[in-house]
């Protein structure tokens, strides 16, 4: 029997970590899993375009629960991940409803939500937190090498949903570093004021950062003590050991709304002024003595959010191979392949159909013997794959004939929209072509005029970044390439952050930007050259000829890397292997400029 297909369909960035888990659980079983992203929140098609290939008999979607609905993206054949301790009315309806199964946390969720669909509510745990449950140490360890923090420090994580008390607590939080705290911050809604005014705190104190892109279980893992307002994560905190500060903005009743487990539990000191804040932090780190008090709570978060201590992601994997057995058995009752390869392109996930012109004559003809049904409704499925201005014209004219003037200014709207985008793809290709000329002043017109026509585009927001970032002005460079983030994760946006905020001064938050941006694409030069850069400004060094010697291994020729990595070798007291790099150089060009020099320093 051909293989089931299971799709991990992530909506936001978020909802990676635990899908991740899940994948490579279900990889280890032998399972076919293909991890996607929401419609127009992937930019490589060809991870839409993989899903129809090869035989199918079943086929089973895994979506991560919580607002925003999923709409029309629900289908019956699907699992739902509740990833938090989400209050049950943020969970949207159509999602549990036609959900065969529902993940969540823990018992109290199980308890709360059975019942609201026809699916089985299952308890597995967080499988974002995995990780951290079975290696405590080493998930410790790793995660700060990641965000370069200090083995040995205390590290506090301040996570709001919003700011609260304005400039007032953001001022206390910076004066943690002072009696030696590291401070992570990390900004759910803020707005671009707000987030200048943390920049500007962090370029001014050394042991402040805003760890951009930084997912939270990453974020968990390497603190020591979560400062928040937001319940599910100071549970997950507790759960995890680690210490939880409650900010309280209005009334305890108010506050209290937020936690489901019991808006009585609690997991660690509040405080609801600025002034009770490094306190209350003191008292929370773990070993604290005041920190005791708050044991049995912690314990509770435990049992509740870590139910299967650290194997989330295989108790979801023995729940979805049972449930796709029972899926196969019906199929090969009374079902094809092509009827489950047939919900797959009514997903908009099969193959892309090119822009066909013959295909829309064809509906034209239809139209002209007086199928205007039969024309509609081929249109309409032809669009759901392939949207053109040329065929929402057609629709539009369609809608018209009917008299349906609504429906034919919505399609003619639709045609404007793809048109605008079509003309700021043109546009952007001129900007290019202008920056090869040399011609920078008309470049940033053309790009400018493709994000008028097409603000969410992001080509035009890269090529005003770059065009900032050559011109010296960090602060438009880092604007642009942000917004540019917040829309596409990819090497070109990551890359472009963090070169912005290398020549803001700020190398340490760069290096986060660059090493992600690495972690897609090894041999990314620009992002190389970067981290070299950064690296040589924080004393990083190590990270630097890591990357470097990543990409010479794939471009073994280029000799200007090639003498880099030579040199940063050398800084780091590798002779050996500087040297090593200094004669392959010579294989090529005995010549090249600074090399003999190299060799004598290293030999002297």
């Amino acid at each position: 029997m051909p293989k089931s297909r299971i799709e991990l369909h992530a909506r936001q960035g978020s909802d990676l970590a635990s899908l991740r888990a899940l994948q490579s659980a279900l990889e280890r079983r032998g399972e076919q899993a293909e991890l996607t992203a929401a419609p127009g929140l992937s930019s490589d098609p060809a991870q839409a375009e993989g899903l129809a290939e090869g035989p199918i008999s079943s086929l089973l979607r895994v979506m991560v629960a919580g607002p925003p609905a999923l709409g029309d993206q629900s289908s019956q054949r699907c699992a739902i991940i509740v990833d938090e301790i989400a209050p049950p009315w943020q969970l949207a309806a159509s999602e549990l409803g036609t959900a065969d199964l529902v993940f969540v946390p823990g018992t109290a969720q199980v308890a709360t939500l059975q019942g609201r669909g026809s699916g089985e509510v299952i308890a597995t745990g967080l499988a974002r937190l995995d990780e951290l449950v079975s290696d405590p140490t080493g998930s410790r360890a790793r995660a700060r090498a990641r965000l370069y923090l200090p083995p040995e420090a205390e590290v506090l994580l301040y996570a709001p949903s919003e700011e609260p008390w304005g400039p007032r607590l953001a001022s206390e939080i910076a004066r943690l570093p002072a009696s030696g705290l590291t401070v992570l911050v990390v900004l759910e809604n803020d707005s671009e004021a707000g987030l200048e005014r943390w920049r500007e705190l962090a370029a001014r104190n050394p042991g402040l950062a805003l760890p951009d892109g930084a997912d939270a279980s990453l974020l968990l893992a390497a603190c020591d003590v979560v400062v928040s307002d937001r319940a599910s994560l100071l549970y997950e905190a507790a759960a995890l050991g680690r210490g939880a500060v409650r900010i309280v903005p209005g009334s305890e009743s108010q506050a209290a709304v937020s936690g489901i487990l019991d808006p009585k539990l609690e997991v660690g000191p509040h405080i609801r002024e600025s002034e009770e804040l490094a306190p209350a932090v003191r008292s929370a780190l773990p070993g604290s003595s005041r920190a005791r008090q708050y044991a049995d709570a912690r314990a509770r978060c435990r049992t509740e959010l870590l139910v299967t201590e650290g194997s989330a992601a295989e108790r979801m994997t023995d729940r979805l191979c049972e449930h796709l057995a029972g899926i196969q058995r019906a199929s090969a009752a009374d079902a094809s392949p092509d009827l489950a390869r047939g919900w797959v392109a009514s997903t908009g996930f099969g193959p892309r159909i090119q822009p066909a012109r013959p295909l829309l004559e064809g509906i034209e003809a239809q139209l002209a013997f007086g199928d205007v049904d039969g024309a509609r409704q081929r249109l309409v499925a032809q669009l759901g794959v392939d949207p053109s201005p040329s065929g929402y014209r057609l629709l539009a004219s369609i809608h018209r004939r009917e008299g349906d003037t609504v429906a034919a200014l919505e399609a003619i709207r639709a045609a404007e929209q793809l048109a605008r985008q079509e003309t700021a793809d043109a546009l952007c290709e001129r900007g290019r072509v202008l920056v090869d000329s040399d011609q920078v002043d008309a470049a940033r017109e053309a790009f400018e005029e493709a994000r008028s026509l097409a603000p969410d585009l992001v080509d035009p927001m890269v090529g005003l970044g770059s065009l900032s970032v050559h011109a010296g002005d960090a602060m438009a460079g880092e604007e642009y390439f942000r917004n540019a983030l917040a829309r596409e994760k990819s090497p070109r946006t990551l890359t472009g952050l963090g070169l912005a905020l290398l020549l803001g001064g700020r190398a340490r938050e760069a290096l986060l930007q660059l090493e992600q941006a690495l972690d897609i694409q090894a041999d990314n030069l620009s992002a190389v050259y970067g981290i070299v850069q950064a690296g040589f400004q924080t004393g990083e060094l190590a990270i630097a000829e890591r990357r470097v010697r990543a990409f010479v291994e794939l471009h073994s020729g280029n000799l200007d890397l090639l003498f880099t990595l030579a040199g940063l070798r050398c800084e780091l007291g590798n002779r050996s292997g500087s040297l090593e790099m200094i004669d392959r150089i010579e294989l090529f060009d005995p010549h090249y400029p600074g090399l003999q020099e190299l060799r004598r320093k290293l030999n002297g």
